[in-house]
């Protein structure tokens, strides 16, 4: 599962926000979940405030992070980043995606590596952006899948408590069957004890360990 979240800034400025991000990227993978966070520059992610969840917090828990191209870098950005004076000229004359067939960024990778990323479209990208009726049968096919997985987990959370109650009840009739034939095979003061338990016809069961050894016994 991948949450994204753009204009994110608008989240970072808010203190609940935060903290509700913040723990999100701190436990996502337990739940093999991604979260991905866009905002227009950087300088959004560089400041500290009083809580443990401050964007620039949140911002080091982000192991992939990407710098598109911007006209103005902060000197914040560049001491995060320990850009040299290239690295500041190549993002401010990054290609952008309105202007060429392709964007670039400067891609970096906590403890990998850092490089330069050109990031071209797919045909069924552009397809999607372009072509209406690409468009609208891929929202249907997304539509029918969601309904699919809708309906298999309705399926799954009914069908779950009926099995339950199915073997409950199966359990509960054994129960009362074992109690009536116990009760039936109770030897009264005035009839005759049965010569053996095991072969008396009464259908009780075996599983007491006294009784299976008494027979053995005899």
């Amino acid at each position: 599962m991948e949450v994204i979240f753009e204009e994110v800034h608008y989240l970072l400025s808010q203190k609940s926000a935060r903290s509700l991000i913040g723990l999100f990227t701190r436990h996502s993978r337990h739940f093999n979940a991604g979260l991905t966070l866009i905002s227009q520059t950087a300088e959004e992610f560089m400041q500290e405030t009083d809580d443990v969840h401050s964007p620039r917090a949140i911002y080091d828990q982000c192991d992939i992070k990407q710098l598109f191209y911007q006209e103005s870098i902060s000197d914040e950005v560049i001491d995060y980043y320990d850009l040299s004076p290239a690295d500041v000229e190549a993002i401010q004359s990054f290609a952008r995606g309105q202007e060429s067939e392709f964007s670039e960024c400067l891609l970096s990778v906590t403890g990998i590596a850092r490089r330069h990323l050109e990031i071209h479209a797919s045909e069924l990208t552009v397809d999607l952006l372009t072509e209406p009726e690409t468009a609208a049968a891929t929202a249907q096919l997304v539509e029918q899948r969601r309904q699919q997985a809708a309906t298999a987990r309705s399926e799954q959370t009914t069908t779950q408590p009926e099995e339950n109650a199915e073997t409950a009840g199966g359990l509960g009739e054994e129960a009362a069957e074992k109690e009536t034939t116990d009760s039936s095979t109770t030897p009264s003061e005035t009839s005759e004890p049965p010569t053996d338990p095991i072969t008396d016809g009464s259908g009780g069961s075996s599983s007491s360990g006294d009784t299976a050894d008494d027979t053995n016994s005899e």
